[in-house]
């Protein structure tokens, strides 16, 4: 099943599907990135909107699913996938960096909730250093080369 994380609504739905099909949530993973490869100066409204979707609140919808599954019965573990651009921005990804560093907020805003509450729902977040996946594959690129991971990857 595939499912837009930027729709609230089908997200919720996917969660209740999957527990319905294989019983309560245990782990719930949120890996979701898109980015544009290009200099601040040509990247268009529209494309930073869409990262800052995918990338950030893609993340923050994707973590309230797994909150309401997740804090009635007290148990969970929610994982943010993170990366080492949460800690420094690098050229042509400014979008991406920017939305890899609000998950950081994010994430440690939403620890700081659960730890007064003694919730057994637990958070982490896994910081990855630079990592050749399919992202650079079909990431859209107006820097006048094909975008890559930065070594070593």
């Amino acid at each position: 099943m595939s499912v837009d994380v930027t729709d609230h609504q089908a997200l919720d739905q996917a969660a209740d599907m999957v527990e319905d099909t294989w019983g309560p949530i245990d782990v719930w993973i949120n890996n979701a990135a898109t980015a544009i490869f290009a200099p601040v100066s040509l990247v268009g409204a529209d494309s930073f909107r869409r990262v800052t979707e995918v990338t950030y609140l893609g993340y923050v919808f994707g973590t309230q699913c797994a909150l309401r599954k997740m804090l009635p019965r007290d148990a969970g573990t929610i994982v943010q996938v993170g990366s080492a651009l949460a800690y420094r921005g690098i050229p042509l990804q400014a979008a991406y960096c920017a939305a890899k560093h609000a998950i950081l907020g994010f994430h440690e805003s939403l620890r700081c909730e659960l730890l007064p509450t003694g919730s057994k729902v637990a958070v982490t977040m896994v910081q990855l250093p630079s990592v050749n996946t399919p992202l650079y594959d079909w990431m859209p690129a107006e820097a006048g080369r094909q975008p890559r991971p930065v070594p070593p990857a």
